[in-house]
């Protein structure tokens, strides 16, 4: 068991993220959001790729003992948004990265966490939660981050300890549990069938990052105990 202290958004934006590089290239400059975005005033306006870090205290933990931090997608503005949240936190070591689904905007930014493992700078290793379609892509787009002897140049990659979970199946980290949510995010192109993504329901927040459509089966998954907050991204009325 554990009790939630804080969430921190990370991202909150698009997979492209904010501003965009063609509207402060356009001549008209029309896009007053990714314009704003570059000044000091406007800096809210600047948005990367979404992820959340949960931080809990694990039932038994001293009254001094460091929050446990676990880290939900690591895209690919990742490393830049770390510079900024990390120090201004206090946050240092991750318990564990939990990945929501194979897309660029989820955990392209996976091989900036070399930082926290290189020589044992932060830690030895970090583990990531993940399912079995997330971790084809990572093997297919970062191989040696799944094995090291696929390493070229220096040789320098981060440590990770894959841990593959299911949809159907609650896993637990350092006395947190994380409920999947298995939501739509689009579809396959190639077949028409949905393209599935994690969300996750910890004690009473559920968060839910990239999705068009909640089945049925996981909203009553969600609502089978009470959520004091919801978080989801962005909703357009039809």
């Amino acid at each position: 068991m554990a009790t939630i202290v804080d969430v921190i958004f990370v991202g909150t934006g698009t997979s492209g993220a904010v501003p965009n590089i063609s509207c402060l290239t356009h001549p008209d400059k029309k896009c007053k959001v990714c314009i704003s975005a570059m000044t000091p005033e406007g800096r809210k306006n600047m948005k990367k790729n979404t992820s959340m870090i949960v931080r809990y205290k694990k039932n038994g933990d001293s009254p001094n003992a460091r929050l446990r931090t676990v880290l939900i997608d690591c895209g690919k503005t990742f490393y830049d948004s770390a510079l900024h949240i990390f120090p201004k936190y206090g946050i240092r070591e991750l318990d564990a990265v939990v990945l929501t689904h194979g897309h660029a905007d989820a955990c392209y930014g996976m091989d900036g966490l070399r930082q926290w493992t290189l020589g044992g700078a932060v830690q030895k290793s970090i583990d990531i939660y993940l399912n079995d379609e997330t971790m084809e892509v990572v093997q297919r787009t970062f191989p040696f981050l799944v094995d090291a002897k696929n390493a070229t140049g220096g040789g320098d990659v981060a440590t990770f300890n894959y841990k593959i979970i299911s949809p159907d199946t609650p896993f637990t980290i350092e006395g947190l549990e994380f409920m999947p949510l298995p939501v739509h995010h689009g579809i396959y192109l190639s077949t028409g069938k949905p393209y599935w993504c994690f969300g996750f329901k910890m004690n009473d927040i559920s968060y839910i990052s990239d999705t068009n459509f909640i089945p049925e089966e996981t909203m009553k998954r969600m609502l089978s105990s009470p959520n004091r907050v919801f978080v989801i991204d962005c909703l357009r009325s039809k």
